[in-house]
């Protein structure tokens, strides 16, 4: 009889344990499943396992992939790099807010498992007190009838099926939790080393188009003058709304006014540089006039420059790297006055913008200066800021209320 006891005994804590499935290292197992998965009659024999593992990829692995792929990318530019970048930061956000998520749900695991071990242990050493015995087997063995008996293996079934099954599984969450901060830890590793390449080869783009620029001295080479102006009143020209519009509606800060970020390779930058797609419409940031186009092979490419009276001052802007003109002549606020290109000295597709403020108010006087000189930079060359009092360049982040690596 306690033979027989013994051995179905025995058999129910086996059947408890071969209950629980084994998790699985896809991590160390990745290519076996991924060779598996990739055919659909094995995916079909493994088809839980599969599917796991594409869940698996989906969230852990495909993040860190992609970003490392972006370093073979024939078609990366300056500004795609510097999109990555951020999106490589908010990744390595949301995992390092996993793993102090996982180490809180770890805490709460292990709190929970001390208590249950203790019950069961005070369940055990009740038991064992009544029973006047020492070992599980002689607890049941101890039993006088068979109604005893049932009572005594009732105990014991709801110790072993209740408690130490909440404990086994809290002991595999706890498990499962260990290996994913592992993989998390090791994915912002990987996520890490990749940003610090993107970062070297955005410095590189950034110097490339920084060079370019540099050998630029003199302003308005090839640029053709808008003789329709003369059709305009000048002398009515006025802005009188608060603000400056924005010359693009929907875009991304890669770059400010003064300098390049160190980050880009620093060197100086006499605009704000904001990334869109190719043939976005560039709108009037105020009611205006076109004052002269221009097509260089290097430099700014397609460019215009546009005047405006805002405020009781006259300025003039150059919007570069264009697509093409719109062929406006005069225009108002929010007009469309060309398209965003990627052309001369660009790393990617962008606008640059360049605001210059000249210290008077008769549009006239600008215009005829610029005819005459035919010099859009009005004598301040592209690496000045110039000075207020007579014509200078104005930081065009605090003329279009926008910030570094804002997308709006």
């Amino acid at each position: 009889m306690k033979k027989r006891l013994t051995f179905l005994l025995l058999g129910f804590i086996i059947i408890i344990n071969s209950s629980v499935d084994a998790k699985i290292d896809f991590k160390k197992n990745y290519k076996y499943y991924e060779k598996i998965c990739s055919q659909r009659s094995s995916y079909e024999i493994n088809k839980n396992a599969c599917e796991e593992f594409e869940q698996y990829k989906k969230d852990t692995n495909s993040s860190v992939t992609e970003m490392e792929e972006s370093l073979t990318d024939t078609k990366l530019n300056a500004d795609k790099l510097a999109k990555l970048i951020r999106e490589n930061n908010e990744i390595i956000e949301k995992k390092n807010k996993q793993i102090k998520d996982n180490q809180k749900k770890q805490a709460e695991n292990e709190k929970k498992i001390a208590t249950l071990d203790k019950d069961v242990l005070d369940r055990l050493s009740t038991m064992q007190y009544f029973s006047d015995e020492n070992q599980i087997i002689d607890i049941i063995m101890a039993s006088t009838n068979l109604e005893d008996l049932m009572t005594r293996i009732d105990g014991l079934t709801m110790i072993n099926r209740s408690n130490l099954e909440v404990i086994y599984e809290l002991e595999k969450t706890s498990k499962e939790l260990q290996d994913t901060q592992k993989y998390l830890k090791d994915d912002i590793k990987k996520l890490n080393d990749t940003k610090k390449k993107q970062r070297q080869m955005l410095k590189e783009f950034r110097r490339k188009e920084a060079d370019l620029y540099s050998k630029m001295s003199s302003g308005g080479s090839g640029a053709v003058f808008n003789d329709s102006i003369s059709k305009l009143d000048l002398s009515k020209m006025n802005d009188t709304s608060k603000s400056w519009g924005r010359p693009i509606k929907k875009g991304t800060v890669t770059a400010t006014t003064w300098n390049y970020p160190a980050s880009f390779g620093g060197g100086w930058h006499p605009g704000i540089d904001i990334a869109n797609k190719v043939g976005t419409d560039i709108t009037a940031p105020a009611n205006g006039a076109l004052l002269a186009t221009a097509n260089s092979g290097g430099g700014y490419g397609k460019h215009i420059v546009i005047v405006m009276k805002k405020n009781d001052y006259v300025y003039t802007m150059i919007m570069a790297h264009l697509n093409d003109f719109a062929g406006v002549n005069g225009f108002s606020k929010g007009q469309t006055i060309a398209y965003s290109g990627n052309t001369g000295a660009s790393t990617g597709p962008h606008v640059h913008v360049e605001v210059f403020r000249h210290n008077t108010n008769d549009v006239s006087k600008v215009v005829n200066q610029y005819k005459k000189q035919k010099d859009y930079w009005f004598g301040l060359g592209y690496n000045t800021k110039g000075d207020c009092s007579k014509v200078c360049r104005l930081q065009p982040t605090e003329v279009f209320k926008l910030k570094m690596n804002q997308s709006y």
